[in-house]
């Protein structure tokens, strides 16, 4: 097949779905809510619209990791914003749990297919979907979930790529999409070994350790690194002392400080101490997780079919995407009457800016 289809929230509710964060939303009760509210409290002046989760938990954790800076970089005390900073976890926790809950009851509803989508995906149709249910495998075989699913058990609920300062404790970043992928391909890989459900937990828990410190924004795995503290310690002073620089004393190690292959060598350290899982999967991975998007045979496509997507969501993944379809001839857009043409607009001018090729519409 030459051609690729992207699916979007907007696929799901064009067969009639209710899987917008609002529908979601109206049905939790009124203590979830104010658990919810109450939390976010002191960024509630950014807060649009309380439905719109994945937006509120990247200006929230950010503005609560400010207020961490602040104090850590004057020496004041951060323990009472590291509490709060857990409870924002714990009620984004809840709404996640609550939302995977939601999703599979109205994953069991049955809607009846589209003409109109069925003219472009067939059975043998390469699709990669951003959503969470299942709906688009009444259409093809060959679907790739790149936020997880219902049927993996685990979703990626959060926000998307930013730049993370220096000192970000491991907290502030819970809900990152890349660091929430690194769980889902480990999961994926777990599972494929053929672990129980029980010996995947446990895996999983040990690779958080990992994971949580790739994501702290100190140049990737800047902590202290227990029974190899002593030899890594050793490794720094000499490099110091070949550059002439002064000696290093810091507590922690910062990666970033030091030349590729050094650098490389002490990560490696470092995994080793975990369990011969973890260190598998990172030989293999690096921890670059795209996970199946990259056994996608790019160079065959040369058209790629958007059914309900926004497009900027997910903008860096979509860049990815094109950037490796050297042959792209065409975008196929889908939209619905009802669509604002500043939306629609919207959307054609990112996909230009990405490649600027033809650009055809299509109605559900």
């Amino acid at each position: 097949m030459d051609r690729l289809i992207i699916v979007g929230n907007g696929f799901d509710l064009a067969h009639g779905l209710n899987t917008r964060y609002s529908d979601f939303y109206n049905t939790l009760s009124e203590d979830v809510k104010l658990k919810w509210e109450n939390t976010y409290l002191p960024a509630a002046e950014l807060i649009d619209n309380w439905c719109d989760f994945e937006e509120n938990i990247l200006m929230i954790s950010q503005t609560w990791f400010d207020s961490y800076f602040e104090k850590a970089s004057t020496g004041q005390d951060t323990k009472e914003t590291e509490e709060h900073m857990n409870k924002i976890d714990d009620a984004f926790g809840l709404i996640q749990k609550k939302f995977h809950e939601y999703l599979e009851v109205e994953d069991q509803r049955e809607v009846p297919l589209k003409n109109s989508v069925s003219k472009f995906i067939t059975k043998n149709s390469q699709v990669v979907t951003f959503n969470y249910t299942n709906l688009v495998e009444a259409y093809s075989d060959k679907v790739i979930y790149v936020h997880g699913s219902l049927k993996d058990r685990f979703i990626i609920f959060g926000y998307n790529i930013r730049g993370e300062q220096d000192f970000t404790p491991a907290i502030a970043t819970t809900f990152s999409k890349s660091r929430l992928r690194n769980i889902l391909e480990y999961r994926k890989f777990l599972i494929r070994r053929e672990l129980n459900m029980q010996e995947v937990e446990k895996e999983i828990n040990i690779f958080r350790k990992v994971n949580d410190h790739s994501y702290t924004g100190k140049g990737g795995y800047g902590f202290q690194y227990g029974e190899l503290e002593e030899s890594i310690r050793k490794k720094y002073q000499e490099y110091y002392s070949t550059e002439g620089l002064l000696e290093y004393n810091e507590e922690y190690f910062y990666l970033n400080c030091l030349p590729d292959e050094l650098s490389n060598k002490i990560k490696q350290m470092m995994i080793e101490q975990s369990s011969n899982l973890v260190v598998e999967f990172f030989n293999s991975t690096q921890f670059q997780t795209k996970g199946q998007l990259n056994d996608i045979e790019y160079q065959k496509i040369k058209s790629l079919v958007i059914m309900g997507h926004s497009i900027e969501a997910d903008f860096e993944i979509f860049e990815e995407i094109v950037g490796k379809t050297v042959n792209l001839e065409t975008y196929i857009l889908f939209t619905h009457k009802g669509e604002p043409r500043e939306d629609l607009n919207y959307k054609i001018s990112k996909l230009k800016d990405m490649k600027d090729i033809q650009v055809e519409l299509e109605y559900y």
